[in-house]
């Protein structure tokens, strides 16, 4: 690999975080009036289409994290009042999780033209097309070498 190769690799690496960062700080900015973060709506939507198979396991497997941290995250929305949960009287060692009538609400609100769909529509169809392949490629590999020599510890990943 030559010097500009690395440069190349180095550069787009930065850009591929930055760009992340700056779309998860427009997105949070504009989910605050709401009360919640991007990943907080992003787990109440995944509440909802989950419907009655909303799980801790579940949801943790969608948001790829692992369940424990999915917990805290839940804990802190039943607090404030979006979700529910409730242990499953057919195997209680399973968490059923529900939206409220306030997280039905702060799902649908949040909804709409984000700021993610604006960003993305400033490229042209084909470009966002050709964007999503190599996207979908890096996600891949990504997935690969998280799993090779049993290094999956603790990485979830469900597309």
């Amino acid at each position: 690999m030559t010097t500009a190769d690395r440069k190349l690799i180095n550069q787009t690496w930065k850009l591929l975080h930055d760009v992340d960062t700056l779309i998860w700080s427009a997105r949070n900015r504009e989910l605050e009036p709401l009360g919640v973060t991007t990943q907080q709506s992003a787990m109440l939507h995944h509440i909802e289409v989950l419907s009655d198979r909303a799980t801790v396991s579940n949801i943790a497997s969608r948001l790829k994290r692992d369940a424990s941290s999915v917990s805290d995250m839940l804990t802190r929305l039943e607090d404030r009042g979006f979700v529910k949960r409730y242990i499953d009287l057919a195997d209680r060692r399973q968490v059923n999780v529900f939206l409220t009538q306030k997280g039905r609400e702060t799902c649908d609100r949040s909804r709409g033209d984000s700021a993610i769909r604006r960003i993305l529509r400033r490229l042209a169809p084909d470009d966002l097309h050709q964007l999503h392949n190599y996207l979908s490629e890096l996600y891949q590999a990504s997935l690969e070498e998280n799993h090779r020599d049993g290094q999956s510890e603790g990485v979830t990943i469900n597309q």
